[in-house]
């Protein structure tokens, strides 16, 4: 190759205006809008019923906060599905509590 940077500079002439994504342009200053937050937050519905004591054994188990979210700081309660406390005799991550895997498939 006998001149890499225009063979690179060719590259991106070709291929970047393809992989580009259109922006949208601000009416008042002719520049690109920020990207909006998403109007809804990750985390639990506060409609949804959750296992009290289940969600207490977390917090304890849980060695730091930052190590929890509010995707896994809590377990939805359910009359249809077992806890993980009721097929393996405590809640996952227990300390002393490694179950076998055939454990956790139950």
């Amino acid at each position: 190759m006998k001149h890499p940077a225009r063979t690179l500079a060719l590259f991106f002439m070709l291929v970047a205006p393809r992989t580009a994504q259109p922006q949208a342009a601000d009416a008042t200053a002719g520049r690109p809008l920020a990207p909006q937050p998403s109007a809804t937050r990750p985390g639990r519905d506060p409609n949804q019923p959750i296992d009290e004591e289940y969600t207490r054994k977390i917090r304890e188990y849980t060695t730091e906060s930052f190590f929890l979210s509010p995707l896994v700081d809590y377990l939805p309660a359910s009359s249809t599905v077992p806890t993980p406390k009721a097929v393996l005799g405590d809640i996952a991550g227990a300390r002393n509590n490694l179950p076998y895997s055939k454990e956790v498939y139950a």
